[in-house]
C-alpha cells in the first residue's frame, strides 16, 4: 500500500494553498452586508498565510498588518447583519439604514483592502526581483503588474456593487410620493439593480479567482521559490518553533476572552445579537489549544448545542408573544416552558465549560509566567503568582453568578400583571373589558447585559495581566 510523502516543512513559510483558500472566500459578491462566503474567513486565511513570510521577508509586513485589520472589520459585520435582519421587510422608512450600513462598511474596507493587496503583490515582486523567483513576476498572464491592477478593479467593483443598489432605498418617494403625474417609484427597480450587481460582481470575481489560481500554480512550480523557502526555513527553524509557542499562548488567551464576550446577551427585538453558540466555539478551540481531555471539549460542544436549542425555543416563543406592554396571553406560560428549560441547561453547561477552562488558565499561569509553584506553595508569598490565582478564582465565582442570573431572569420574565381595560382607557387598540398581560420584569435583559459586559471586561484585564507576566505583550 502506497503512503503519501510528507509535505515539505518549508511550505509553512509561505503556504500557497492557504493563500488561495483566502482568495476563494473573497471572490463572491457581497449584497449590502450579506456574504455567503464570509470575507472575515478570507482575510484570516491570508493573515495566517503571511504570518511566517513576514518574519523572513519584511516586504510582506504591511500586507499582513492590513489583512489583520480587515479581519476585525469584517468580523464587526456580524452584529450589524443582525441589525439589518431586524430592518428588512419592515417599515420602509427604516430601509435606508441598510444603505447607510452597506456604504459605511464598503468605504472602511476599501480604505484598507486596496493598499493591502497592493502591498501583497509588492511582496511577491520583491521575491522576484531580489531573489530571482521568476514565477512571482511572470506567473500571471501579462505579468504581476496587470494582475495587481485587475485585483484592484475587482475589489472596487465588489465593494461598490455591495451598496450602490441599496441607494435607491433612500428614496423619499414611498413616504412623500411625487408631484409629477405617472412618476415611477425608484424603489421598484431595486430587485433588478440588486440582481445585476450580483451578476457583474460574480463574473469579475470568478475571472479574478481564475487568474489567482494560475498565479499560485506558477509559484508552486517555481524551483527557485522552493530553494529559497527551504534555505530560509532551515535557517530560522528554532525561531519559528518559539514563535509558534508564543502564538499558541496568545491565541489561547484571546479565545478565552472572546468566549466570554460572545456570552453577552445584547437583545434586539427579542434576538441575541451575539449568539452564545460562538461563545461555545471559542471555548472549544481554547480547550483544544490547551490539549484538554476529550470530556472537556465535549462539554463545550454540548454547551453550544444547548445555546442553539435555547435560541430556537426563544425564537419560536417570541414569534407569537412579545415582552412589551402587551406581554402575555393565557397560553404564554405554557409556551414559555421550553425557553426556561433550555435556559437552565445552557447555564449549567456554560458554567461547567468555564470551570474546566479556568483549570487550564491556572495551568497556563504555572507554565508560562515563570512561576513554577503549586497552588499550595502560594504561602511563600509570591505576590504575582498569588494575585493571578486569586483573580482566576474570583472569575469562577463571577461566572457562577452570571450563569445563575440567566435562568433566574428567564423565569422572572414569566411573572405578569393582569389588567382589565377601563372605559376611560379604551381606545382603537383595546376595547373596554379587554385583558392585558404585561411582564413585571421586562427590563431584566438590561441587567443580564450589564452583568455579562462586566464579566467580559474582567476577563479582558485578567488575560491582559497573564499576557504581561508571560512576556507576550510585545508583538512578534
Amino acid at each position: 500500500m502506497k503512503t503519501k510523502a510528507p509535505k515539505p516543512r518549508y511550505r509553512r513559510l509561505l503556504p500557497l494553498s492557504l493563500l488561495f483558500a483566502g482568495c476563494v472566500f473573497l471572490f463572491n459578491p457581497t449584497v449590502n452586508l450579506f456574504d455567503v462566503l464570509p470575507d472575515a474567513v478570507g482575510y484570516l486565511l491570508l493573515w495566517m498565510a503571511l504570518r511566517y513570510a513576514s518574519e523572513t521577508f519584511a516586504h510582506f509586513d504591511d500586507a499582513l498588518r492590513r489583512f489583520r485589520i480587515l479581519f476585525w472589520i469584517s468580523l464587526a459585520k456580524i452584529p450589524a447583519i443582525f441589525v439589518m435582519m431586524s430592518v428588512v421587510g419592515k417599515n420602509m422608512d427604516e430601509r435606508g439604514l441598510i444603505a447607510v450600513f452597506a456604504l459605511g462598511f464598503a468605504i472602511v474596507e476599501l480604505i484598507f483592502v486596496l493598499p493591502a493587496f497592493r502591498a501583497f503583490f509588492e511582496g511577491f515582486t520583491y521575491l522576484g526581483e531580489r531573489h530571482g523567483v521568476t514565477g512571482a513576476l511572470t506567473g500571471a498572464r501579462g505579468g504581476i503588474d496587470r494582475l495587481t491592477v485587475f485585483t484592484l478593479v475587482f475589489l472596487l467593483c465588489k465593494h461598490a456593487l455591495s451598496f450602490l443598489p441599496e441607494l435607491v432605498l433612500t428614496s423619499t418617494f414611498f413616504h412623500n410620493g411625487s408631484l409629477e403625474p405617472n412618476a415611477v417609484n425608484p424603489i421598484a427597480f431595486y430587485p433588478v439593480l440588486a440582481v445585476l450587481g450580483v451578476i457583474i460582481s460574480l463574473v469579475v470575481g470568478i475571472v479574478w479567482l481564475v487568474k489567482m489560481h494560475a498565479y499560485v500554480g506558477a509559484l508552486r512550480k517555481d524551483a527557485a521559490l522552493h530553494h529559497l523557502l527551504t534555505a530560509e526555513y532551515e535557517k530560522s527553524l528554532d525561531a519559528f518553533s518559539a514563535l509558534d509557542e508564543r502564538r499558541t499562548q496568545k491565541t489561547f488567551l484571546l479565545l478565552c476572552f472572546f468566549g466570554f464576550l460572545f456570552a453577552l446577551d445584547p437583545v434586539l427585538n427579542s434576538f441575541d445579537v451575539l449568539p452564545n453558540v460562538f461563545s461555545a466555539i471559542c471555548f472549544f478551540f481554547a480547550l483544544w489549544l490547551a490539549k484538554s481531555p476529550l470530556y472537556a471539549r465535549t462539554l463545550s460542544l454540548l454547551y453550544g448545542v444547548a445555546a442553539i436549542a435555547y435560541a430556537v425555543a426563544s425564537g419560536l416563543f417570541f414569534s407569537q408573544f412579545k415582552l412589551t406592554d402587551i406581554a402575555y396571553q393565557d397560553a404564554a406560560m405554557h409556551a414559555y416552558t421550553p425557553v426556561l428549560v433550555t435556559s437552565i441547561f445552557e447555564a449549567v453547561l456554560f458554567f461547567g465549560t468555564v470551570a474546566l477552562l479556568l483549570k487550564e488558565m491556572r495551568a497556563f499561569v504555572l507554565a508560562h509566567t515563570g512561576k513554577s509553584l503549586r497552588t499550595s506553595d502560594t504561602v511563600l508569598r509570591n505576590e504575582v503568582h498569588a494575585s493571578l490565582f486569586k483573580k482566576i478564582r474570583s472569575l469562577g465565582v463571577f461566572s457562577f453568578l452570571y450563569a445563575l442570573l440567566r435562568p433566574v431572569c428567564t423565569f422572572l420574565l414569566t411573572l405578569t400583571d393582569r389588567h382589565v381595560v377601563t372605559k376611560d382607557e379604551a381606545n382603537a387598540f383595546y376595547a373596554e373589558g379587554s385583558v392585558i398581560y404585561s411582564s413585571r420584569f421586562s427590563y431584566l435583559w438590561i441587567v443580564v447585559l450589564i452583568a455579562g459586559a462586566l464579566l467580559a471586561a474582567y476577563v479582558y484585564f485578567l488575560t491582559d495581566e497573564a499576557k504581561s507576566e508571560a512576556n507576550l505583550k510585545k508583538d512578534e
